[in-house]
């Protein structure tokens, strides 16, 4: 173990990962959700499509005002990818945007008519003559996510973009009929449907045995989906998925709540908690799942500025799933030592540093936790990333300090839907 000031973490330093080293569910998780949904029911036909990349994609690195785009197509439907991001470099929002793509049957234009804003730090995927059952999707400016199929009924879900117009042009002989949120005007073939942005909206086509619901949802929503059997769930818990049951994680006495797509016939059954109705709709059912809170025995002292020893009581974990250990400092690193051992190590970015206890929960019961720390130096190249959060380092050479040391309890139940 290594006391050199800017030394990297020797064990646990895992880039901030969408899963963290003891389980943890962080942002950028939920970011790849949708795309995770777009390529289980759309990749068949994306793999095979052809790459096009504008001329102008090569010499954009620093042009904040150019679109950043290209598109998959067999040349005639496809997938327009589009995006506003540029790592370390500031990004301005694109307006007045309209795709115009040249397929084998003609010129489509995206938006029919009018045009666009896409954010800064956004990005979409809309499609081109997409083929759904009886229905052509001449364009969207919504991005394709799921389908799936409850009690006869064809589902399929979109995700709009903030910025974005939500519409579809649907080309169909069948009937299109607004279920919620929307308006329908006709067009050539068809009709094109919008919503407004950030907001949920519902239309279908056909009836009776041959009718489709479409669903559109804002990208807030999408990144806090999971497919069930029974359709999709959405909440910001972390939720471990097998059919047509789940565990639910979550680090609150009162979770966030679960909204069920379709709506359920009845109240789906719960183990280690308590779960009550909170709507109810035609589309939605939404509940809430409600923990008992449970106190644990914890006693942190600091001997030092740059030390401290944790001792817990001997059942501190009864009836959890985990603790985390969480440390809200300023410094270069912190290292856990255990019984004489390292057993985790932290880089800071930033962010307070978490460690889950469970692993460790054994040893616990009759051993101290020692947490060390070293400061940060004012000449260290990672203060290079640090603009908005630099140390006050005043007129001294390092700094250190260690704001607060909090345990988080992290509750599990299982939920069966029937």
């Amino acid at each position: 173990m290594s006391e050199e000031p800017g030394e990297l973490p020797k064990i646990s330093y895992d880039f901030q990962a969408p899963i963290g080293e003891f389980g943890q569910v962080r942002g950028s998780y939920k970011d790849l959700i949708p795309l995770h949904f777009f390529l289980k029911d759309y990749g068949s036909q994306l793999a095979p499509m052809i790459v096009t990349i504008p001329e102008t994609n090569t010499a954009i690195a620093t042009d904040n005002k150019e679109l950043r785009y290209s598109v998959r197509s067999d040349g005639n439907a496809g997938f327009v990818f589009l995006h506003n991001y540029q790592d370390h470099a500031e990004r301005i929002d694109l307006s007045n945007l309209r795709l115009s793509i040249k397929t084998k049957n003609g010129v489509i234009n995206i938006p029919e008519q009018g045009s666009f804003t896409l954010p800064k730090e956004k990005h979409a995927i809309l499609p081109f003559n997409l083929v759904i059952n009886d229905v052509l999707i001449r364009y969207a400016t919504v991005q394709p996510m799921t389908n799936f199929t409850q009690s006869g009924i064809n589902y399929h879900v979109f995700i709009s973009t903030d910025g974005i117009q939500p519409e579809l042009y649907l080309q169909t002989k069948l009937a299109i009929g607004a279920l919620r949120n929307c308006n329908i005007k006709k067009a050539t073939g068809g009709a094109i449907i919008r919503g407004n942005n950030n907001n949920i909206f519902s239309f279908s086509t056909g009836s009776g045995d041959n009718r489709d619901q479409f669903l559109v949802i804002p990208m807030t929503m999408a990144v806090n989906a999971y497919q069930l059997k029974t359709g999709l769930v959405f909440t910001k818990e972390t939720l471990l998925v097998n059919s047509t049951e789940f565990d639910l994680v979550s680090r609150h006495t009162t979770g966030d709540t679960l909204l069920f797509y379709p709506a359920l016939r009845t109240v789906p059954k719960i183990a280690g908690a308590t779960i009550r109705t909170i709507n109810s709709n035609s589309s939605f059912s939404g509940y809430e799942v409600i923990f008992s809170a449970i106190n644990q025995s914890v006693k942190i002292e600091q001997p030092m500025p740059a030390n401290t020893v944790i001792n817990f009581g001997d059942n501190f974990m009864e009836g959890l799933n985990d603790a985390f250990l969480q440390v809200d400092y300023v410094g270069d690193n912190g290292q856990i030592l255990l019984d004489g051992q390292l057993v985790g190590d932290h880089f800071y970015y930033g962010a307070p540093w978490e460690i889950g206890l469970k692993r460790f929960a054994s040893q616990l019961k009759d051993r101290s936790l020692y947490l060390y720390f070293h400061a940060l130096r004012k000449d260290a190249p990672c203060l290079a990333y640090f603009k908005d959060k630099m140390p006050p380092f005043g007129g001294n050479d390092e700094y250190l300090k260690i704001n607060s040391i909090t345990v988080v309890p992290e509750y599990k139940c299982k939920v069966v839907i029937e």
